[in-house]
């Protein structure tokens, strides 16, 4: 029985580490700047939510916003400290976007 509780303690901790992996988008140095400054002023915000929502005949509108909790599948890129979370079915209309900041 502990046998059984350890490989899936294990079997989570690895699907949590390979969750950290991903790299869906671009991410400036200045942008991530921006983020850091945004994050440091609400500790309980633990990353950023990236996403999209359909905008009808407009097309897709990006979202993203800080946000305070993993959910169930989030896919998570993680650059110099400073975590993004994505559903899944966001990451493909993400796949390969520059985020970028200037004042």
């Amino acid at each position: 029985m502990s046998t059984d509780v350890s490989n899936t303690a294990q079997k989570q901790e690895s699907q949590h580490q390979d969750s950290q992996h991903y790299e869906i988008v671009e991410i400036t140095a200045s942008a991530l700047d921006q983020f850091k400054q945004i994050l440091s002023k609400d500790p309980q915000m633990i990353g950023i939510r990236l996403g999209v929502v359909g905008g009808g005949c407009a097309g897709l509108s990006y979202h993203l916003a800080p946000c305070d909790a993993e959910l169930d599948g989030d896919l998570i890129q993680e650059q110099e400290g400073v975590r993004f979370y994505v559903h899944p079915m966001a990451a493909a209309y993400l796949k390969g976007t520059k985020l970028d900041y200037s004042d």
